[in-house]
């Protein structure tokens, strides 16, 4: 949802910089010059409109044709709603899985394993967005972790002596002689 409210700026009685007041919210904030306070009204709305959102608090109804005293400029500022919502707390499975690239299937066991955190609403997993941010941030690398073999290292499975390579993988088979 957008919000539009108007603002009045107007050079500050010190000679220095610009006031700005904003009548439907009764909220006063400065500038040091006529685009700073414009900045600055725009930014004293997202965290007004922000904070009666958290809140629950009602948003003020915006009035317009505001009296435009002496000196004094009237503008319109817009502020975005839809990018003041807070970010939601917990996501479905499909869309964790879009995140990390991996399946449904891989997240609903990254929960059971506790490498993800969640919650049952019902018959639908609900995943904390902030393990996920934590998991997408910090990927590991997949496949089974590596026993740390270098090259000819040997290893004894029964009667079966292994050679390992560089990789880490072992083969049984003889090595051919070169002539």
């Amino acid at each position: 949802m957008m919000y539009v409210y108007e603002a009045l700026i107007y050079p500050a009685e010190s000679g220095a910089g610009y006031e700005a007041y904003v009548p439907d919210w009764d909220a006063f904030t400065v500038g040091d010059d006529f685009k700073d306070a414009v900045y600055m009204v725009h930014d004293l709305l997202e965290l007004a409109i922000a904070s009666a959102l958290d809140e629950g608090t009602p948003v003020p109804e915006a009035t317009f044709d505001h009296e435009v005293p002496q000196g004094a400029r009237l503008i319109g500022v817009v502020v975005d709603g839809d990018k003041l919502e807070p970010e939601p707390e917990c996501m479905d499975v499909a869309h964790a899985s879009e995140i990390l690239g991996v399946t449904v299937g891989r997240v609903h066991a990254m929960l059971r394993s506790g490498i993800l955190t969640g919650h049952k609403e019902g018959n639908l997993w609900m995943v904390d967005v902030e393990s996920v941010r934590d998991r997408a941030n910090n990927p590991r690398p997949g496949g089974r972790p590596r026993r740390g073999k270098m090259q000819g290292d040997t290893t004894t499975l029964g009667n079966v002596s292994m050679q390992g390579d560089a990789t880490g993988s072992a083969s049984s088979a003889p090595k051919a002689r070169e002539a």
